[in-house]
C-alpha cells in the first residue's frame, strides 16, 4: 500500500512539552518534549484532538489522510523525515549553546568597545559639535556588526535569515493585546522601581557617556536618528540576539523558564547599567515570555520597540523645553 501524507504539520520549536497533546491522543502516537515533537505516523489516525488542544501552534492541520505502516517518524531532532513526509515541518534552526555563546561573547566584545568610543574625549567634543559621526555613529555600528555576525550564523546552517530567527511567520491577534498589557506592565514596574530607589536615597548616577539628545543633537534630525537606531534597530537587534539565539538554545535544554529567566539577566546585563538592572530583569522576563508563547518573534519585538519609544520621546520633550 503507498505511503500517504501525514495530516499533521509540526513546529516543535513551538513547543513547550506541556503534555496535552499526548493526553488526549487516544492512539498514543505523539510525545512532545523540549523543542521536539515525537510522532509515530503508523499509529496516529488523524483525528486531531492534538491540534485542538495544542494552544501555542505547534501542531497544525495540513490535510490528507493518514499515514500508512511504516510511514516517517519524527525524532527528537524535531524534523520530519523519510517517505510520505513533508521537508517543510520546520524549517527553522534550533541553536546550539556553543552558538549562543558565540553571539554573546561578540555583543560583550562589541559592547566594551562602543563604550570605550563614546567614553573618550573625541567623541565627547564631536557630541558637543553636533557632527554626524556623535550622532549615533558608534552605536549604529555596534548594531551592524552584530547583524553581520547573525547573517554569519544563519549562512553557516543554510538557513534563510527571516527563518532562521522566527521572523518568518506572522504575528497572531492575540498578540496585540499581550503585548500592550505586558508593555504596561513593564513601564509601571520601572516606575515604581525608580521611585522606591529615589526614596531609599538611591539617585541615578551620573553616566560617563553622552546622552541620547546629546549624542544624537537635540534637533528634528537628532530626533529621527534616535528613533532608527534607539528604538527600531536596537530592539530588532537585540532580540533577534537574546531571544531569537540564547532563549531558543537555553530552553531547548534547561527548559522553558530557566530559559526565559536566564536570557533576561544576560539582556539586563548587557546594558551596563547597575541603576537599570532590576526593571531591566524585569523587561526581559516579559519578552522571554512573549517570544516563548508566541510562534514569531515579531511581537518581542514590536514590545521593545514600545518601550524603547516610551523612553525616547520624554527625553526630546525636556529637551525642547530648555
Amino acid at each position: 500500500m503507498p505511503l500517504q501524507r501525514p495530516t499533521l504539520t509540526l513546529h516543535p520549536v513551538d513547543c513547550d512539552a506541556c503534555g496535552r497533546c499526548a493526553t488526549v491522543c487516544r492512539q498514543h502516537a505523539i510525545r512532545p518534549g523540549p523543542n521536539y515533537i515525537y510522532v509515530d505516523w503508523s499509529l496516529c489516525d488523524g483525528c486531531g484532538k492534538c491540534i485542538d488542544v495544542c494552544d501555542r501552534g505547534a501542531i497544525e492541520s495540513r490535510g490528507g489522510a493518514p499515514a500508512a505502516s511504516g510511514a516517517a517518524k519524527v525524532p527528537s531532532g524535531g524534523l520530519v523525515i523519510g517517505a510520505g513526509a513533508s521537508s517543510q515541518a520546520d524549517p527553522r534552526v534550533r541553536w546550539t549553546l556553543p552558538e549562543a555563546a558565540v553571539v554573546l561573547v561578540v555583543a560583550v566584545a562589541l559592547q566594551a568597545a562602543m563604550q570605550m568610543v563614546l567614553a573618550s574625549g573625541t567623541v565627547r567634543s564631536l557630541a558637543t559639535d553636533g557632527t554626524m559621526l556623535a550622532k549615533g555613529g558608534a552605536l549604529a555600528l555596534y548594531y551592524v556588526a552584530e547583524i553581520a555576525v547573525l547573517l554569519l550564523l544563519a549562512g553557516r546552517r543554510g538557513v534563510r535569515f527571516a527563518a532562521a530567527y522566527r521572523l518568518d511567520a506572522p504575528p497572531d491577534l492575540l498578540s496585540v493585546p499581550l503585548g500592550l498589557s505586558m508593555l504596561a506592565a513593564t513601564w509601571l514596574f520601572s516606575m515604581l522601581y525608580r521611585a522606591a530607589a529615589i526614596s531609599a536615597g538611591w539617585r541615578p548616577p551620573a553616566s560617563d557617556s553622552p546622552s541620547l539628545t546629546q549624542l544624537f543633537g537635540s534637533d528634528a534630525a537628532g530626533m529621527i536618528l534616535t528613533v532608527l537606531v534607539v528604538v527600531l534597530l536596537g530592539p530588532v537587534v537585540e532580540e533577534l540576539l537574546l531571544r531569537g539565539v540564547v532563549l531558543t538554545a537555553l530552553q531547548a535544554r534547561i527548559g522553558r523558564w530557566w530559559g526565559i529567566a536566564i536570557s533576561a539577566l544576560m539582556f539586563a546585563t548587557l546594558h551596563g547599567s547597575l541603576w537599570s538592572f532590576v526593571p531591566l530583569t524585569f523587561l526581559g522576563l516579559a519578552l522571554g515570555r512573549l517570544a516563548s508563547d508566541r510562534r514569531s518573534l515579531w511581537p518581542a519585538v514590536g514590545l521593545h520597540v514600545l518601550y524603547n519609544a516610551v523612553i525616547v520621546l520624554p527625553a526630546f520633550l525636556i529637551a525642547a523645553r530648555t
